[in-house]
């Protein structure tokens, strides 16, 4: 097989290998991939409509693994609520919870019934501003509102442990190609200090919105809200119903939450950040970022090219408009008679090839 690109990709193969580069017919357009599948994976679509939360799935018996999947069926259903999936996996009416958040880990973490299961810190929360609109504006604001962040307490008090601190780039220390391995501090009276030098002396108030869109969401709100204030930055919580978060609140505000997957170092640090991507939640444009990460994929010596990437996330750390101040492992919850799962850094990079429950195994 042969890959032709329109320019040399230094890291075409770690990109191909994740979940959002598929192989589909030659022809395939993408209104009809979004609701017939087209694939060899281990199960068939049976029911699905992009208007319902159930979705289900049935075992493909010429799927190329032998002997998988072991699952008959699989049923999905979307339940945006934590606590309605938290009663959901303790009363065994669901066999597997995908993504956990807090809250329902203080109550599933001791309990007999359920095993709680996680991966390598890779996905991350943003707070996420627009630097084209005052006062974010302003790199002195932007380095400001980073600068109120105790990193390490958001792990703890948001993650309740489950995660890794972050420095305002997508690549975690535990990468070789992250910029840096230790933690950047909190520093108020330098959050002061660069407020006034922005003209803001006496502070600034700032609306941020939040809401159920992903387990913590809110938490994290809360957390930063508190820190910052410290600093003279009043920040105003809108809690926006979880179910519309994406649709309407999501790159429509000027300062808001996301929450992005795991990715390699290639793809995420021009997913979202580059001048014309179509995800650039902080509408930051820096053409200096755009030439290093340019550079780098055409770079064919590994250590070279791990230091543009460098080069690239300290520019973003100071000047960029998206907050990254942790990344989370991806916590998920199984009943005690499944096995056969494992969550991925890449939480939407989902296996249930191997799933399987004590009396829903797949037929001889």
């Amino acid at each position: 097989m042969t890959f032709t690109t329109d320019q040399p990709t230094a890291d075409l193969p770690t990109i191909l290998a994740v979940k959002y580069n598929l192989m589909v017919p030659e022809g395939s357009k993408s209104e009809d991939l979004k609701l017939h599948e087209q694939g060899t994976g281990p199960f068939m679509q049976d029911k699905y409509s992009p208007t319902e939360t159930l979705r289900i799935f049935k075992r493909n018996p010429t799927y190329w693994r032998k002997g998988l999947p072991k699952a008959e069926c699989l049923q999905l259903s979307v339940v945006s609520e934590e606590v309605t999936r938290t009663a959901a996996i303790k009363s065994g009416a669901a066999d597997l919870l995908i993504s956990a958040g807090p809250s329902s880990l203080a109550q599933l973490k001791d309990d007999p019934s359920v095993k709680v299961l996680q991966s390598d810190p890779g996905g991350y929360y943003t707070i996420s501003m627009w630097t084209d609109t005052k006062p974010f504006n302003d790199v002195r604001v932007r380095q400001a509102m980073k600068a109120v962040i105790d990193r390490k307490a958001l792990v703890d008090v948001v993650l309740l442990g489950y995660g890794l601190p972050g420095n305002d780039a997508p690549v975690p220390e535990t990468s070789p190609d992250a910029y840096r391995t230790d933690v950047k501090p909190r520093d108020v009276a330098l959050a002061k200090k660069l407020l006034a030098e922005a003209g803001y002396p006496n502070g600034i108030e700032i609306e941020l919105n939040t809401g159920d869109a992903a387990p913590g969401f809110v938490n994290f709100s809360q957390a930063y809200q508190q820190m910052a204030a410290e600093a003279g930055i009043k920040v105003d919580l809108v809690n926006n119903p979880g179910d519309s978060y994406w649709d309407v609140i999501w790159m429509k505000k000027p300062l808001f939450h996301s929450f992005w997957s795991a990715r390699p170092t290639a793809e995420a640090l021009g997913y979202i950040f580059t001048s014309n991507a179509a995800y650039n939640e902080g509408r930051w444009k820096n053409p200096k970022y755009d030439g290093l990460l340019e550079q780098a994929r055409s770079e064919m010596d590994a250590t070279k090219r791990s230091d543009l990437y460098k080069q690239a996330q300290q520019l973003l750390a100071d000047d960029g408009g998206v907050i990254i101040p942790f990344f989370l492992t991806n916590v998920a919850v199984l009943r005690a008679d499944c096995s056969g799962y494992e969550p991925n850094p890449q939480s939407v990079n989902l296996s249930y090839d191997e799933l399987t429950c004590k009396g829903k195994e797949a037929q001889p």
